[in-house]
């Protein structure tokens, strides 16, 4: 009986392991669908950037063209007063002095603006901010912070499609952004083409909203890319704010365009 009982014992022992592994495997497939799952989604979420940069690469190289055909206007100015060519008019000599080209006609001198002098037009700024979110929203470690409102966008460098300022112009930019934190700390990076540039942490120890701002001047490369992204979020997100009161921000202000690259 007693041997009986031993061997009862044990079957119920091995029973109960299988049931058990067998759980373990059922676990593991569920967990490798949701992987699957996610993956999928990543993977479309790439081909929607993907397209959107390839759109807004190409909205670019519309927009740079007018631009350049905009700049071949050349402001003739007679004493400052401004006045029209005639298409009959001859005799014209060119010559240079401090960097100028200057029209001499038979009566009165007329100078033509120096090309590269930047115009009101040539100006590259932006500035964003993310509005009407929920008080729920909380974004993930690595999410790219969305900014939906952009109250300044000379030049159409911001690209709402990816939350990123793509360069019209390569030069040396200006970049500011500012995240209020909703409770607790949230750490996030200023990114370029994938490189963090610039690191900010805010938040309160007694649950109590904080915010912070960084800044940073560097080269982007034409139709390179800066973004704000969550490097940790450790509590409950950050606030948006609404269209009156933007809370958290993103700005940027071309300093010096590089005459190499045009």
């Amino acid at each position: 009986m007693a041997e009986n009982k031993v061997k009862l014992d044990r079957t119920e022992h091995m029973e109960e392991r299988l049931r058990k592994a067998e759980q373990g495997v059922e676990k593991l497939e569920q967990s490798l669908h949701l992987a699957n799952a996610q993956l999928k989604k990543s993977q479309k979420r790439i081909e929607l950037l993907e397209m959107e940069l390839k759109k807004a690469r190409q909205d670019f190289a519309n927009s740079d063209k007018g631009d350049n055909q905009e700049n071949e206007n050349i402001n003739i100015a007679e004493n400052g007063d401004h006045r029209q060519q005639k298409e009959n008019e001859s005799s014209i000599n060119v010559t240079k002095k401090n960097g100028q080209a200057n029209l001499k006609l038979e009566g009165p001198e007329f100078i033509i603006a120096p090309k590269n002098r930047r115009s009101a037009h040539d100006t590259k700024a932006f500035s964003a901010y993310w509005a009407n979110c929920s008080p729920d929203t909380h974004l993930r470690d690595g999410e790219t912070i969305p900014f939906n409102a952009f109250p300044l966008n000379h030049g159409l460098g911001f690209y709402p499609g990816i939350n990123a300022f793509l360069c019209p112009v390569a030069g040396i930019y200006l970049f500011t952004t500012t995240v209020t934190a909703w409770q607790h700390k949230v750490e996030a990076e200023m990114v370029y083409n994938g490189i963090p540039k610039a690191y900010l942490t805010t938040g309160n120890p007694q649950d109590e909203n904080h915010q912070s701002t960084i800044s940073a001047i560097f080269y982007c490369g034409q139709q390179n890319l800066v973004w704000v992204r969550i490097l940790n979020n450790h509590g409950t997100g950050i606030q948006c704010g609404n269209g009156k009161t933007p809370m958290t921000t993103f700005s940027g202000v071309l300093l010096w365009e590089d005459p190499s690259s045009s």
